[in-house]
């Protein structure tokens, strides 16, 4: 992944503030940086109030379409994401899979560490760790990360849905090119670098041949193997990357 640039430190109001994300507070930031209008603030407040949601905040107030105070039109996820990164001081990142090493990213950390913090490593240094997070404000998890990781953490924020979604694909994939590992020590199968640059070709290829969106791990799996031109969520992602594995 090419670098991430950094940006100037946090402004004075979101360096004051530890702690989740919660719609109230956005929302109120969102109406003092003049994002939105004090009368869509309210509106907004009000509307969510109606219902209580598990949706990450951001999420939820994409969803309910406020309007741009400056041009009328409405605030999408990732419009939101990169007013929430300047807030927070913090670069903006829209994640590309297709440039995230997915074999250093879980040597970083568990996906169960990644889930609970709602954070993924995206970019994997000598000497520094970038990991996307969609809760700036939450920081307790950094110390620990530099300390298994023995690099420095810089933080990016990315919208919490390609945060949850890239979470549970860059783990899935590189635990089916392990287990593929393992399978083929024993049959004389490919090396884990082997692997990892199948696997890179394999997806480049899915990609610009589809034009559309990223496939499933599954989906990826299957169709790496040359099973077939469509592909498929009904094999199971571990066997199929044995089956690459047997032909790298």
């Amino acid at each position: 992944m090419s670098a991430v640039p950094a940006v100037s430190a946090p402004a004075p109001l979101a360096a004051r503030h530890e702690g989740p994300l919660d719609l109230r507070r956005l929302i109120e930031w969102l109406a003092t940086d003049g994002v939105i209008s004090p009368v869509e603030a309210k509106r907004t407040i009000a509307r969510c109030a109606q219902a209580e949601s598990r949706q990450a905040p951001l999420v939820r107030l994409a969803n309910v379409a406020m309007t741009r105070e400056s041009d009328g039109k409405p605030l999408d996820l990732e419009a939101l994401t990169q007013w929430l990164a300047g807030r927070a001081g913090l670069a903006y990142l829209r994640i590309d899979p297709l440039k995230v090493d997915v074999g250093k990213v879980a040597d970083t950390m568990s996906a169960a560490y990644a889930e609970r913090h709602k954070v993924l490593p995206v970019q994997v240094l000598p000497h520094e760790v970038v990991v996307a997070t969609a809760e700036p404000f939450l920081t307790d998890w950094i110390s620990e990360v530099e300390r298994q990781s023995k690099r420095t953490v810089r933080r990016v924020v990315a919208n919490p849905s390609d945060i949850q979604r890239y979470t549970a694909e860059f783990f899935a994939l590189a635990k089916s090119v392990r287990a593929a590992q393992k399978a083929g020590s024993n049959t004389g199968g490919a090396s884990f670098e082997q692997l990892v640059e199948l696997g890179k070709s394999s997806w480049w290829s899915w990609a610009r041949a589809t034009s559309s969106s990223m496939p499933t791990t599954r989906a990826w799996c299957r169709w790496s193997t040359g099973s077939g031109n469509t592909p498929s969520t009904s094999a199971p992602a571990t066997s199929t990357w044995s089956r690459a594995a047997s032909r790298a």
